[in-house]
This record gives C-alpha cells, sequence and structure tokens, in this order.
C-alpha cells in the first residue's frame, strides 16, 4: 500500500524553487517517490518524482551545505520544454531559452 505523508520543504524542482507539502512513497522501491509542490514564481501545483527534485541545503553533504545538480535526460527535458520556458527561474530556463534560439 503506498503512503502519502505531510511533507514541508522548500526545493529546487525543474520548474524552480518550490515549497513541497505532501510526499507520495510506492508500494515498491523500484518505484520513484513523488514530491507535491508549489512553484513559487506562478504558484502552480505540480508532482515531481524524486530524482527531479533536490533539498536546498543537501543533507548528505553536510561539509559543503549545498545540493547536488538535478540530472535530466535530454529525453525528459524535452517533455518539460514548454514549462521551463514559462519558469524564469527554472535551473534549465536558460539553457532551454538557447535551445529555442537555435
Amino acid at each position: 500500500m503506498a503512503i502519502v505523508k505531510k511533507y514541508e520543504r522548500k526545493l529546487q524542482t525543474v520548474l524552480g524553487l518550490a515549497q513541497c507539502d505532501l510526499i507520495w512513497i510506492g508500494d515498491s522501491t523500484d518505484e520513484a517517490s513523488e514530491f507535491h509542490c508549489w512553484i513559487f514564481e506562478t504558484n502552480e501545483s505540480w508532482w515531481f518524482p524524486q530524482p527531479l527534485v533536490r533539498a536546498i541545503k543537501s543533507m548528505s553533504v553536510f561539509q559543503r551545505g549545498i545540493s547536488s545538480e538535478i540530472m535530466i535526460t535530454e529525453e525528459h527535458l524535452k517533455n518539460y520544454k514548454e514549462h521551463i520556458l514559462r519558469h524564469k527561474k527554472s535551473p534549465f530556463y536558460e539553457r532551454m531559452k538557447n535551445v529555442n534560439n537555435q
């Protein structure tokens, strides 16, 4: 049985900084957890799989206090392209804008 938990943390997402209020944890270790997020820039509600979010301050790199970059495949990035171009604070905005101009 899947679990939905109350979760409150600011996370970096593919579309920019967001307040996340719920986490969905699947029944299987093959399923990525998903985070319900409210994008600060647009106040839109989105669900993101765990690989597409990062804690603002990484809990795993205590010494540096910075989070790792979001790793996203080119194919996945293409799927988010139109949304990224609407979110100027996305960490991928400049990259997708440049792709658009080529």
